[in-house]
């Protein structure tokens, strides 16, 4: 088996561990669900539709441009990371990435819940 023969694109079918919203942050729990990503997680990728607990969902993973849910104010450039509730908030300085940075804004935010494009730096 060539090494190409395991690696898998496009979304992952998991299932939902709470209520998820589309475009929040998640990532899988100790049971194998899609979880909300909080503070201090390295989220997996993103939901690509909004679907009840216990159902099944597609996750994206981080790869290019991602349309996600922001969790305040955002400007373009800005690095991202995961913040409360499955949303990306500005790294702890904005040009400045860490560890936990899963990418940078491409469009920009004014307030909580708008969504936005990253582009993935994972």
């Amino acid at each position: 088996m060539a090494f190409n023969d395991i690696v898998r694109r496009g979304p992952l079918s998991l299932i939902a561990a709470a209520n998820l919203t589309q475009g929040n942050l998640v990532k899988v729990d100790t049971a194998g669900k899609a979880a909300l990503a909080g503070a201090g997680d390295v989220p997996l990728g993103v939901v690509s539709e909004t679907v009840s607990a216990a159902d099944a969902v597609a996750v994206e993973p981080f790869e290019g441009i991602v349309k996600v849910v922001a969790g305040g104010a955002i400007a373009i450039g800005d690095y991202v990371k995961a913040g409360a509730s499955g949303k990306v908030v500005v790294e702890t300085s904005a040009t400045t990435p860490t560890a936990f940075t899963i990418g940078q804004a491409f469009t920009a935010s004014s307030t909580d819940g708008d969504a936005i494009f990253i582009v993935s730096l994972r």
